[in-house]
């Protein structure tokens, strides 16, 4: 079966899917520079390949059907889940492809290969390849950024088809043009690649944005097992069950998601070095000085169970009970201001009724 690629505004060139595979074929032979596992580096071409059948070699695939001396890559992902953007200047056409390989373990952390396929239809040097596949890389990157997600693995092919006016000045007029085209395109084909596989990106729960920082709801439900005091009311593993279904409830309510989506945003900065005077370094250490984390976990504690809430976050902090005391400087107050209050609301409860919980 052959599926036809529709809309691709470079004469002579065509991209179809065949089976698990993507073929780019070309009329004229391409100039590209990529990072591909065959014919990988600078290379001169007249097919781009991307396979996703693991029980088959990239050369098996060539062979089949009939290709030779291919530039060829791998994708982690269905290659269906593909997007394809494109932009036409007087001086240029630019045209990205992506296939969104992401969440290869449903952990945005550990995403799959994303791999991108630039074609530009005009006449490149081999250093304005080497800036295209810079620029689409930061495309790239802006991308993801824009969805908060994290992707490693990837693979570039820059193509150029040797027509027009050459590009070789990094500043020159012609270059910046296609510069942003390639931005645009690229980060464009990059998020409507990956959109289909991820569903509201934005929407995700607080758990699922830990998940991708390593940390999961059992792991806060057995940190709040190590603190756990007994009460002739409720035995250990009634209120762990209750916890546990708590802690899912406490995190719906938009105020707790903003101060923990705060505080995660303050890590990865912290952690980059990007607070006003304060080091990477001495983030990652803790310094005595450094109190708005405190301040955040307790404002969480404070708004799920008042002022019980907060002095249970000070027993939390000083324990830090298994994930809590594995993680950074803000992300285990986060945690210790949520196990507070969620704990110190059960048991306020528990102890101001005669009933048991429900």
């Amino acid at each position: 079966m052959k599926d036809l690629i529709p809309n691709i505004p470079i004469k002579g060139i065509e991209v179809r899917l065949e089976k698990n595979t993507l073929i780019i074929s070309s009329d004229r032979e391409l100039k590209t520079l990529s990072s591909a596992v065959i014919g990988g580096g600078l290379a001169h071409t007249n097919y781009i390949i991307c396979d996703k059948n693991p029980e088959k070699t990239l050369l098996d695939m060539t062979r089949e059907y009939s290709i030779v001396n291919p530039v060829g890559i791998f994708s982690a992902g269905n290659i269906e889940n593909l997007a394809m953007n494109y932009e036409k200047s007087k001086s240029a056409t630019v045209v990205a492809i992506a296939t969104g390989g992401t969440i290869g373990n449903k952990n945005l952390s550990e995403s799959g290969a994303i791999n991108i396929i630039l074609l530009i239809d005009a006449d490149l040097t081999d250093s304005a390849l080497c800036n295209a596949i810079i620029t689409a890389t930061e495309a790239k990157t802006l991308a993801l950024q824009e969805l908060d997600i994290r992707s490693s693995m990837d693979s570039i092919v820059v193509a150029c088809t040797g027509e027009g006016k050459m590009i070789m000045r990094p500043n020159s007029a012609t270059e910046k043009e296609v510069v942003y085209m390639t931005i645009r395109t690229v980060k464009h084909s990059v998020k409507e690649a990956i959109l289909p596989r991820l569903g509201s990106i934005a929407g995700r729960s607080i758990f699922e944005r830990l998940k991708e920082r390593g940390i999961t709801l059992e792991d806060l439900v057995d940190a709040e097992s190590e603190l756990y005091i007994p009460n002739p009311k409720l035995n250990k593993a009634d209120f762990l069950e209750i916890f546990r279904n708590e802690l899912l409830k406490a995190v719906q309510d938009i105020n707790v998601s903003s101060l923990i989506l705060a505080g995660m945003r303050i890590e990865e900065d912290g952690n980059k070095g990007l607070i006003p005077n304060l080091t990477a370094t001495e983030f990652q250490n803790d310094p005595i000085h450094l109190v708005a984390d405190e301040i955040l976990g307790m404002e969480i504690a404070n708004y799920i169970a008042g002022t019980n809430g907060v002095f249970e976050f000070r027993r939390v902090d000083r324990i830090k009970p298994k994930i809590i005391g594995k993680v950074g400087p803000f992300m285990d107050d986060l945690l210790a201001g949520l196990i507070a209050g969620v704990s110190s609301k059960i048991f306020s409860r528990i102890n101001e009724s005669d009933i048991e919980w429900n």
